[in-house]
Formats: structure tokens, sequence, C-alpha cells
């Protein structure tokens, strides 16, 4: 019996910028019959990271296939048929239109496989077969295929997919253990040098006999290790801090305490006690954030930007006071501070330099804010004060900023 080679394709339903769906599928078929065996994966994550994450992919497709396959029977014609419908702008493989300019088979069945998965009204196919739902169980024992009713290590289970004929999909019945052992005892890894090795003997081949078809067992990257240093005031119980979502691609990482907490912890933080000028009361808040792109996931990274809007709250605050904080809960405040944040500066220009003042000077006026009407207390370092915002309203100066601001952020993340 002739050969046949097992084969990838890659499949990518979406693909942006920073995201991206894709499927790896390991298949075998016969080029006469049409029968095919295969199994895929979904990657959903970052785009930069695909790369990094193909032979996992592929180990995952191949040992899929090894175990839990999908049978079914595609059709795509003879060679010049199939040439002639590629051609042809309006012809569809199941409803996925030829939008490109050189189209392969291992394309045209990848398509169908997700095509399968994805867009049958009342299906359960997937993208391979699981235990639970598997028509077909058999093993592979003393070189012999046996159908079994039994679950164990070397059960392979098997789903009937669909039968493509032309423009038209019929789910398989019936019975197809030939088929499907046929197709089990031809299918090879075609390596170098000649090299064929069965399926069936996919748990003994060696690592550096799969790598030349770029499946490793281990990652092809290291994780990189972030380093940075949290300190006590980080989870200080008096520091409100939380993240909302803005938009579809941006985070805004917020927190705010008392001034007169601030003080406090401050003082800590810079090892002496911090002096100021200003007459303060429980409606005093120092607030800052910070704006994150999303799409870079993980732990470490909601842990990076706790430090940096703490860090920017702890150092070099925005200093607001309002009336009508004396009505609000910390929920209420929450909300206020996350519609309103962009009229603040994500990095306040009072930055206290202990080895230099000793004594904090501040000095502020008050401002109304102009889409909601509110009328607050903004406080600046007197320098500041007195060569800034004696010249230029604030609105002007944070109107300039924001535009700035935006205009940077569109591109990356701002730390």
């Amino acid at each position: 019996m002739e050969d046949l080679p097992i084969s990838f394709s890659w499949i990518y339903t979406s693909l942006k910028t920073e995201k991206c769906v894709a499927y790896c599928f390991a298949y075998i078929r016969d080029p006469k019959t049409y029968n095919v065996l295969y199994a895929g994966v979904k990657y959903d994550g970052l785009l930069s990271r695909l790369r990094d994450f193909r032979p996992n992919l592929r180990k995952t497709a191949i040992a899929r296939l090894y175990h839990k396959p999908i049978f079914a029977n595609f059709s795509l014609g003879n060679e010049e048929s199939f040439k002639k419908n590629i051609t042809n702008k309006k012809f569809k493989f199941n409803g996925f239109s030829n939008d490109l300019k050189s189209y392969k088979t291992t394309t045209a069945l990848g398509k169908f496989f997700v095509y399968c998965a994805l867009n049958q009204k009342f299906s359960d196919l997937g993208i391979h077969s699981t235990k639970s739902s598997a028509d077909l169980k058999i093993q592979y024992i003393d070189n012999k295929y046996e159908v079994t009713k039994t679950t164990n290590t070397k059960t392979i289970y098997i789903k009937y997919g669909y039968e493509n004929k032309e423009e038209e999909l019929k789910r398989l019945t019936g019975n197809h253990f030939e088929t499907i052992c046929n197709l089990r005892k031809r299918a090879k890894f075609y390596g170098k040098n000649k090299e064929r090795f069965s399926i069936e003997k996919l748990p003994n081949l060696s690592n550096e006999y799969l790598e030349q078809f770029g499946i490793k067992n281990k990652p092809q990257f290291e994780p990189k290790k972030h380093k940075f240093n949290l300190h006590k005031y980080h989870d200080d119980k008096h520091i409100v801090y939380y993240k909302v979502d803005i938009s579809k691609r941006t985070r805004v990482h917020i927190a705010f305490l008392k001034f007169k907490d601030w003080i406090n912890i401050r003082s800590k933080w810079a090892k002496e006690e911090l002096k100021h000028n200003l007459e303060y009361n429980d409606l005093t808040y120092c607030f800052a954030y910070s704006l994150e792109k999303k799409g870079i996931e993980g732990a470490i990274r909601k842990t990076l930007h706790r430090k940096i809007v703490v860090d920017r709250l702890v150092k070099f605050p925005n200093i607001i006071e309002a009336n009508f904080f004396k009505n609000y809960n910390v929920k209420e405040m929450r909300v206020w501070f996350s519609k309103r944040f962009e009229n603040f500066y994500v990095r306040s220009p009072c930055r206290y330099n202990f080895e230099v003042n000793d004594t904090l000077y501040l000095k502020g006026d008050e401002y109304v804010l102009d889409n909601t009407n509110e009328h607050i207390n903004i406080y600046f370092d007197e320098d500041y004060y007195e060569n800034y915002i004696s010249n230029e309203s604030l609105l002007d100066i944070l109107g300039k900023y924001m535009s700035n601001f935006w205009s940077f952020l569109k591109n990356r993340i701002y730390i």
C-alpha cells in the first residue's frame, strides 16, 4: 500500500496587530479516495507570541491526531479542476471566498476543518474527538486494530465528521472501521534520509526526529522574568486601587487616598517627616492613574501596573479637594475618579525632592470642570504654580497635555 504523509495546515480566522486566532491541524489524507483523518488545536493570544508557540501547537495537534482524530471525506476534484476553481473568483470552498493569489490544498483542507467545526448550526463536531462523544473506539495491539468499548491510554477515540461533495455537506454515518484502519496503517512521518515511521510509533519517536517537523516537547522560548521591588506601601490599606476598561484596547489603573494618609505613607517612604503648609481636611484627596494598552496578559503585568500607579500616588500625586466629596462613599469616589481622570495629569508636576526641600509648599485655586460644571480645588507645588499656572489657565494646559498624551498612547503603553 502507498504511504500517506502526516501533514499540517495553518488557518488564521482573525489576524490583527496585537491578537490573533489561529488553528493548527494535523491530518492524513488519501488523495484518491479523499478520506481524511484530522485533529487540531486553537491558539487565541498575542500575534507576537504565536511564533514561539508553534512547536507546542504542532505537538498538541499531532497528539490529538494520534488519540482523538475526526474522520471526514474532502474532495477538491482532480488537480486540473482544482486549479480551475482556484482561478475562479466566484468559487467558494464551503462558504470561504477565494481571495488569495495562490491557494494551497492544505489551506482548503484547513478551512474545511474550521468550517465544519464552527459553522454548522447543529454540529458538535469541534476540532477533535472527545472521549464522551466518540463514534468509534479502537485499539492498536500487536500490530492489529480492534474495536473496543474499554477506555485506557491505548484507546483511540474517533468522531465522524462531514463528507464534502462540491457545495454539499453531509454528516458521515455507518461503519468506517476498515477505512480508518487503512488510513492509520499507511500514515507515515516523512523524515530526512527517507526515514519513515508509522504514526503508531509516535510515543517512541525521539525529540530529535520530531524536531525536523517543527514539533518540540519543550517551549522554544524562555519566559521573560520581570524583577521589580514592592514595598509595604503598595498594599497599604488606606490606598484604594482599582482598574477600569475604558475601551476595547485600553484600561486605566487608578489609586487614591486621603491627604492625611498620604502624608504618613510619604514620610515613611522618604524616611523623614514631610512638612507642608496645606490646611487640609477629610475632603482633600491624592490621586494618580496609569494607562495600559490591553493585550499583554499575565499576573506579572497586573502587578507591574499596580506598582506604577501606587508609586505615582506616593511620589507625585494630583492633590484635589471638593465640598461635594462629603456626600460620597468609597464606591461613589471610585466612580467619580473613573469618569474624570482625563482632567488630571498622568504625572502631577508636584515632584517633591526631600534632599532639597524639607517643607512642601502647596498653592492652588478653584477650577470648574466644563463637562460636569463641578467646582474643585487643585493644589500644585508653589514654584510650579507661580511659573506656569499663573500664566495659563488650567484647562488650556490640560488640553495641550492630553492631546499630546493620547497621540503618544496610540502606539505604545505609557509607563
